[in-house]
C-alpha cells in the first residue's frame, strides 16, 4: 500500500497514521496513489485505531474513497473561478447579483467599472427573475460621461439569485453612434445636392442613386440599388462613359473629368472618381460618379 502513495503525498500520510496512533484521534487524510491501469487518483481515508485491553495499538480499521471524479471538478471550479477573478480584477467587466426581490447582493468590476449602475434595468431584470435569459445593452454614466454595456443576464437556480454579466463597449457604440452620424450626413449631402451623384461597387452594381438622378434619369433609387450601372444607357457598352468608368474601376486610369454626358435632353458633364480600396486590395472598391448640368 505504502509503495504506491504519490511521493508528494507520504509525509502528510505518515504524519496522520502516526498521530491516530499516538493521540487516540481519527485517521483523516486525502492523498494520491498511482494506480498501474487508471493512472494517478485521489484518496481520501478515515478510520480509527483499535486498542488492546493494555492500550496497546493493534490495528486501524477504516475505509477508503476513491474521490477522483470529485476532486477533479473542484479543480475545474477553482480554475474557472480563478480565470473569472482575474478577468473582473484585468479587463472592462462587471458582474452582478441579485436576490428574488431584485435587490442588489453583490457587484464585482475591474477599475472604472466599479460602482457603476446601470440605467432602465427593471425590465431585463424582470426577465432574468422570471427564469428567462436576457442579452441587452445597459447604459450609466462615468464622470458625466455615457457608458454603455453589453449585457447577459440568466437566474442561477442553485444560488437562487439573478446574474449579471456585463462587458464595456462604449468605444464601440460610440462608433457606431459616430459611422450612424456621418451616413446620415452623407445621405443628407447626396440627398440635397443640385448634382445628379450614383457610386456604384467594383463589379459595376449601384450603391448609391440620390435624389436629383431619381429626377433626370426617370428611375427610382429603389429599382436601381443593386443593378448593373449598365442598365442606364449611357453606361452601357460601347460607349465612352462605360469605358471610363471601366478604366477606373481596372485602375487603368486614375480618374475622369469633364466626360460629355446626355440625360434626357439635358447638357450635361461626368466625372468619375475611384472609391478607395479595401483594406489588401489593389484596385478601386468601387466609383463615385458627379453629373453637372451645364446647359
Amino acid at each position: 500500500f505504502w509503495a504506491h502513495i504519490h511521493a508528494g503525498d507520504q509525509e502528510a500520510v505518515d504524519d496522520a497514521f502516526e498521530r491516530a496512533v499516538r493521540e487516540a484521534v481519527p485517521f483523516a487524510v486525502e492523498f494520491r496513489v498511482q494506480h498501474p491501469e487508471l493512472g494517478l487518483r485521489y484518496i481520501t481515508a478515515l478510520g480509527k485505531v483499535l486498542y488492546d485491553a493494555q492500550q496497546e495499538p493493534l490495528r486501524l480499521t477504516g475505509l477508503m474513497h476513491d474521490i477522483t471524479a470529485r476532486h477533479l471538478t473542484q479543480q475545474a471550479l477553482q480554475q474557472k473561478n480563478l480565470l473569472l477573478e482575474r478577468l473582473l480584477g484585468n479587463l472592462p467587466l462587471l458582474l452582478a447579483r441579485f436576490d428574488r426581490q431584485g435587490q442588489l447582493l453583490e457587484m464585482t468590476g475591474a477599475g472604472q467599472l466599479a460602482g457603476l449602475v446601470l440605467r432602465n434595468l427593471d425590465e431585463p431584470l424582470r426577465q432574468v427573475l422570471a427564469g428567462n435569459t436576457v442579452s441587452f445593452i445597459g447604459e450609466s454614466e462615468r464622470q458625466g460621461e455615457a457608458v454603455y454595456l453589453q449585457c447577459y443576464g440568466f437566474f442561477d437556480e442553485q444560488q437562487e439569485c439573478a446574474i449579471l454579466f456585463s462587458v464595456d463597449v462604449t468605444a464601440s457604440e460610440q462608433l457606431k453612434k459616430r459611422l450612424r452620424s456621418e451616413k446620415e450626413f452623407s445621405e443628407s449631402l447626396l440627398h440635397h445636392s443640385i448634382d445628379a451623384i450614383v457610386a456604384c461597387d467594383a463589379e459595376g452594381r449601384v450603391t448609391a442613386w440620390n435624389r436629383v438622378m431619381e429626377e433626370w434619369s426617370e428611375e427610382p433609387a429603389w429599382r436601381m440599388l443593386g443593378q448593373p450601372l449598365s442598365l442606364l444607357s449611357a453606361f452601357a457598352a460601347p460607349s465612352p462613359q462605360a469605358a471610363a468608368l471601366q478604366a477606373v474601376l481596372t485602375g487603368r486610369s486614375p480618374s475622369f473629368y469633364n466626360l460629355p454626358f446626355d440625360c434626357h435632353g439635358r447638357h450635361c458633364e461626368a466625372s468619375i472618381v475611384p472609391l478607395p480600396p479595401q483594406a489588401g486590395a489593389g484596385s478601386a472598391s468601387g466609383a463615385l460618379i458627379i453629373i453637372r448640368d451645364v446647359t
